[in-house]
């Protein structure tokens, strides 16, 4: 796939200068999170607007090439019904992990800026059509409720198109609030869903470029 460094290397500038303004949550990231390998933070990648596989690679790509973003682990690409306002194109959804010293609100931002550059507007109707979805599911351990941030993912354990991708790549982890598996959730929620509304796309859906 061919992506545009340029690009990439002003966008990196720009979100060097946002990390900048964070100031004090800066600081706290550095103590909350360790280094940029940590991992345990589970991201989800999704959309239903024009070439879905390659907009969730785009994403992929520019989360990996991130100065202070590490790519550990991405699920398969999951093809999966529209939740919450069902008349619009079926999704392509994933889940990745990824090791950072981002606080979640200066990631959520980070996200925010890759929705921009992959062509999403800011006009988007909620669960309405996108090019791109990018969410913050889990931040570790981390449980926090803010107007704007809510982690872990108030829906998380409503979606199929979470569950199975995360669950596919982190088989064991728990919720970090309530102590019960994903697993468990995924397997509750499959006794009320089909299990066709969420089908694996592609069995290796991304490799790094």
């Amino acid at each position: 796939m061919n992506m545009d460094n340029s690009k990439i290397r002003r966008s990196s500038a720009d979100s060097a200068l946002r990390r900048q303004s964070y100031g004090a949550s800066a600081t706290k990231a550095q103590a909350t999170a360790g280094n940029v390998g940590g991992g345990g933070i589970y991201l989800g990648i999704g959309g239903n607007i024009g070439d879905r596989e390659l907009n969730l690679t785009r994403a992929l790509t520019i989360i990996s090439a991130h100065p202070d973003m590490r790519l550990l682990r991405v699920s398969s690409f999951y093809r999966t019904s529209p939740w919450g306002v069902t008349e619009q194109p079926w999704f392509l959804n994933a889940i990745c992990e990824i090791g950072t010293v981002i606080y979640p609100a200066a990631l959520l931002e980070e996200l925010k800026w890759i929705e921009r550059i992959l062509g999403r507007e800011k006009s988007t109707p909620r669960w309405g059509p996108r090019a791109i979805d990018l969410d913050i599911i889990l931040y570790r351990s981390i449980v926090m409720r803010t107007p704007l941030l809510t982690i872990p993912h108030k829906h998380c354990t409503e979606r199929l198109f979470v569950l199975m991708p995360l669950v596919e790549i982190a088989p064991c982890i728990v919720h970090p609030e309530t102590g019960v598996s994903f697993r468990n959730y995924l397997d509750e929620l499959l006794k009320t869903q089909p299990e066709e509304a969420c089908l694996k796309y592609n069995q290796i859906a991304y490799k790094k470029p």
